[in-house]
Parts: structure tokens; C-alpha cells; sequence
């Protein structure tokens, strides 16, 4: 519990603004629990005879309690509106940046669809057990302490039956609480893996069509559905098997309440409208004791939620020299440099070595699987750690280095399958710069890759907003916009994964001349295929053929 509402209490950036809201609500409670109290003393006004005049004061003060009641409310709602956004907003991006950060072995079993579906659950399910449920277990137990107080000035019997009430609530909740966990547990987890596999449901739609796999994806659906239905249903029916026991309970404590209340009126030690005061709250207790059953099941729905996020936070992050290099990169070097990727046993390079260096332009070819592609994510730090060999920059080995700093600054990547953002085309072709380049310079780019007939095209020009399946975006295009991207951005490293797949002829000519204009101050490896690419390389490494 501790641990849970340090974690909750972390993501409130605002505290003041949360003791307020703890203090309204508080206010708030202590508001209603007076009300029953005073509507008692009218109505024993009433059966003294009392003058008019002598209730009117009560009565004004009732009146001005529940305007004052409703304006609290008003407030705290308001307040935790944003609380409650907030709190989501800071747990989501914290779990979020740590997958980010994550060692790249986490993403050969990645399910974006499952960990979006339960880090945004988990997220709002703890910010709001933390702002709802936990000021209603402080205001509930405020309330319950408040009523059998004035319960016990009013009578002691009637306040020793509310607290066993309250008393037997616990026992009950108490007696469930590990098995409600595990419950809760399996639902989230069956609710996440069916969300994953709904998403897959929409993101393949052309897959599924163009093979006819209807059925196949449909039945897939339908099976998670079943284990998700069972887990619901199973988690369920604990939780109503909980809340009837407790409902049970409070009708027997109800009617011993009512007829001891009866029975001490005919005995002259309390005053009737008081009978009414102890009616109604018994009905306020009845709900704060309830509500500590709810607390119960929330707590745990919560602390599932808090463990699959703790899960994630304690994920492995990419591993990161300290090293910076601030001078010119002169030479980059892989000797003996292997590699598995995990979960498989067939190694992708063996012993690989290569060499490159400013003023050539350098072709990684060979036949597919042998590690071409794969050669350059290592040179670009992303699986750091987990190959044998040496990749040194200068003279220094990769793993000291800073790989942020190092992919940020010097080494740019344009991958087979570029990323369009959600963006302006300008945006687009910009987003590696850390100053904004002039027009005339992208302007320039977009005209020697052949790709202004785009913006000419577009109806605001590079202010057109794109994304990446616009489609008016044909893959050529995606790849011209990588290419810019990447040449803005002006690395001393720049590794190209099949650039030429899927542009035209005269666009491969162009593209050509580019980089070889650009090799001579930079470092330029490119995977390819193309014959036509191949010829104008200073420099090819043959990646051998894979013995079976």
C-alpha cells in the first residue's frame, strides 16, 4: 500500500493544488454528517411544540449547509478534473519513455496493440484510485468516526451496533482480498492480449483480404474473446459473492439498529426525532462501510495496475558509454564482429570485418539474410551490447560512447521503410535539424531528388499536412523525403538501408550524384542491391553467402 501511494503521490506535480482538493472534500463530508444531525433536532423542535420562530434558525442553517454542500462539490470536481489528467498524463509518459529506453532485445517480442492497452488503462485506473478512492477513504472514515461519536452522545448501544457494522465490512473484505487480486490480475491480462488481438483485426485489413483469411482472423478473435469472457466472469462473481455478503450483513445490522432505537425511545433515553437522525446515518454509514469493501476491490484492480507498470519500469535500458566525440570522424572500423538476434541460434555475421572513411562511397551487398541491414544498426548503436567484436569510431570502441548523443549528432540512418509523421511536408523533411535550414537549401534537395511535383502538387505547399499513409505518397516518395531528412540533418555518418528499392531511374542517377558529392566529407554506407548503385561505389563488401 505504501509503495502504491508513494507512486501516486509522484505523479501529483501540483500538491498544493491537491491539499486543496483533499480539504474540500474533507469539508465536504464533515457538511453532510452535520445535516441528519440538525433535521433531528427540528423535528424534536416539532414534538415539543415549539414556536416557528424558535426552527426557523435551524432550518436556515440546514439550508445554508446544502448550498454550502453542492458549492464544495462544484469545486472539487473542477479541481480533480485536472488532477486527474495530469496524474494519467505523468504515469503514461514516464512508463512510455522507459520502453523507449528499453534494450532493443525487448522488441523481438514487442506487442504495441497489448502495452498501449495497459499502460493507459493502468495509468488512469491508479490516478484515479488516488484521487477518487483515496479521499473517500479518508472523508468515509472521517464520517464513520464523526457518526458513531455523535451516535454515542445520542445513545452508546445504537453506536456499538454501528461499529460492528462497520467492523464486520473488513472482516469480509479481508477474508477475499488475496483471491480478488489474483482475480483482477487475469482479467487485465486477458483484457490486454484481446486488445492486442482487436487491434490486429483493423491494422491487417488489406493482409486479410487480399489472402481471404476471414475465418482464420475471426476464429483468432473469437478464442481470446472466450478466455477474456471466463476471466471477466470469474473475477465478477467474486466480486458480487463479496458485496452480497456485506449487503447481507448490513440489512441484519439495519433491523437490530431500528428496533434498539424503537426500544430506547419507549424507554424515554432518547428523544424521537433522533430516530430519524440515526436512520439516516445509518444509511451514510452503510455507505462509507461499503465503501471500504469498494476501496477493497479497487485497491486491488490498483495494484495490479501497479505491478504491470512496475514491470515496465524496471525493464533493462539500452546500455551507454559517457563518451562524447567532438572532433572529426576519420575512420569507423568493425573487426570480428558477430551477432545473434535473440531467441534464435543461427548467428547473422560471423567474424564480420570492414573499414570505412570520408571520401568514398561504400556498398554493403549480398543475398538476403546475410546481415547487410543488420551491419548497420549495430554501426548505429542499437543492439550496443549483445555482439562480439569491436566497433570502434576513431580509434574508440562504440560500447563507451554516448549511443543518444552518438545517433543524434553523428550518425544518420535512412531506413527501406521510412517513417512519415503526422506533420507538414516541411516538418517531414526537417525533423532531424536542430536549426531550421533555409528554404533554398530544401528547396534545392527537393529539386535535384526529382520531388517537387509533390509540392507543387499539394494544396498548401510544404505547409500540406501528410501522414504515413497518405495516398498521395507513393513509396519512392517516402524515401525521397528519408534521404532529405537525413542530409539536413548533415551526420559525418550516413548509412542508407536500400534507398534506390523504390525510386525511378532518373531519380537513382540523381541520388547517385548526391552521394557522391556528400562522400567527401562524410562517411556514406549504403545497402544496396542495384546494380546501378553498386557501379558508382568506390568500395564494395560482399557479405558471404549463409552455409545451411
Amino acid at each position: 500500500m505504501r509503495k502504491l501511494i508513494l507512486y501516486c503521490w509522484n505523479s501529483i506535480k501540483n500538491k498544493a493544488t491537491y491539499t486543496g482538493y483533499m480539504a474540500l472534500k474533507l469539508l465536504k463530508a464533515l457538511t453532510d454528517a452535520s445535516l441528519p444531525f440538525i433535521t433531528g433536532w427540528v423535528i424534536n423542535l416539532l414534538v415539543a411544540q415549539t414556536s416557528f420562530y424558535e426552527t426557523f434558525v435551524p432550518c436556515a442553517l440546514i439550508a445554508f449547509l446544502g448550498v454550502l454542500s453542492a458549492l464544495l462539490e462544484y469545486f472539487s470536481d473542477l479541481i480533480y478534473t485536472y488532477l486527474q489528467s495530469d496524474s494519467s498524463f505523468v504515469l503514461e509518459a514516464d512508463a512510455i519513455k522507459r520502453i523507449q529506453y528499453t534494450r532493443q532485445d525487448f522488441f523481438s517480442s514487442y506487442d504495441p496493440a497489448y502495452y498501449h492497452r495497459s499502460v493507459n488503462n493502468d495509468a488512469s485506473t491508479i490516478s484515479i484510485f488516488f484521487l477518487i478512492s483515496g479521499s473517500q477513504v479518508i472523508t468515509s472514515t472521517v464520517t464513520v468516526v464523526v457518526i458513531i461519536g455523535i451516535v454515542a452522545s445520542i445513545n452508546i448501544l445504537l453506536a456499538f451496533v454501528c461499529c460492528l457494522l462497520t467492523l464486520s465490512v473488513g472482516f469480509v473484505y479481508s477474508y477475499f482480498h488475496n483471491e480478488i487480486f489474483k482475480k483482477n490480475y487475469e482479467c487485465k491480462e486477458e483484457l490486454s492480449k484481446y486488445a492486442s488481438c482487436e487491434f490486429s483485426q483493423f491494422s491487417q485489413v488489406d493482409f486479410i483480404r487480399r489472402h481471404v483469411l476471414f475465418s482464420h482472423f475471426a476464429h483468432a478473435l473469437k478464442k481470446t474473446y472466450q478466455k477474456l469472457r471466463t476471466a471477466v466472469y470469474s473475477s465478477n462473481k467474486l466480486i458480487a459473492k463479496v458485496k452480497a455478503q456485506n449487503g447481507a450483513l448490513t440489512a441484519f445490522f439495519q433491523a437490530i439498529l431500528f428496533a434498539l432505537g424503537v426500544y430506547q425511545i419507549s424507554l424515554g433515553n432518547m428523544q424521537v426525532g433522533y430516530l430519524a437522525t440515526i436512520a439516516s446515518y445509518y444509511s451514510m454509514l452503510t455507505s462509507a462501510a461499503m465503501y471500504f469493501t469498494e476501496f477493497g476491490l479497487e485497491y486491488q484492480s490498483s495494484l495490479v495496475s501497479y505491478e504491470r507498470l512496475m514491470k515496465i519500469s524496471t525493464l533493462p535500458t539500452e546500455p551507454s558509454g559517457m563518451q562524447v566525440l567532438d572532433t572529426k570522424i576519420e575512420s569507423l572500423v568493425c573487426t570480428d564482429v558477430s551477432f545473434t538476434y535473440p531467441n534464435n541460434t543461427k548467428p547473422v555475421l560471423t567474424k564480420t570485418n570492414a573499414a570505412f572513411e570520408p571520401g568514398k562511397l561504400y556498398a554493403l551487398t549480398g543475398h538476403n539474410g546475410c546481415g547487410k541491414s543488420t551491419l548497420l544498426k549495430l554501426i548505429d548503436a542499437e543492439w550496443s551490447g549483445l555482439y562480439d567484436g569491436a566497433i570502434d569510431y576513431n580509434s574508440t570502441e562504440l560500447s563507451k560512447l554516448d549511443h543518444y548523443v552518438l545517433r543524434e549528432d553523428i550518425v544518420g540512418f535512412t531506413e527501406q521503410e521510412p517513417m512519415i509523421l503526422e506533420d507538414t511536408i516541411w516538418n517531414n523533411l526537417t525533423l532531424l535539424c536542430k536549426d531550421e535550414p533555409s528554404k533554398e537549401k530544401v528547396v534545392s534537395l527537393v529539386e535535384q531528388l526529382n520531388l517537387n511535383h509533390l509540392i507543387d502538387s499539394a494544396p498548401q505547399g510544404f505547409n500540406t499536412i501528410l501522414d504515413d499513409s497518405h495516398p498521395s505518397l507513393s513509396g519512392g516518395e517516402k524515401q525521397k523525403v528519408a534521404i532529405i531528412r537525413m542530409i539536413l540533418k548533415n551526420p559525418q555518418v550516413m548509412l542508407l538501408d536500400e534507398p534506390t528499392s523504390a525510386l525511378d531511374k532518373k531519380s537513382v542517377g540523381q541520388l547517385i550524384s548526391l552521394l557522391n558529392n556528400l562522400k567527401q566529407n562524410h562517411i556514406v554506407i549504403v545497402v544496396t542491391h542495384d546494380q546501378r548503385l553498386l557501379d558508382s561505389c568506390d568500395s564494395i563488401v560482399e557479405f558471404p553467402v549463409k552455409k545451411a
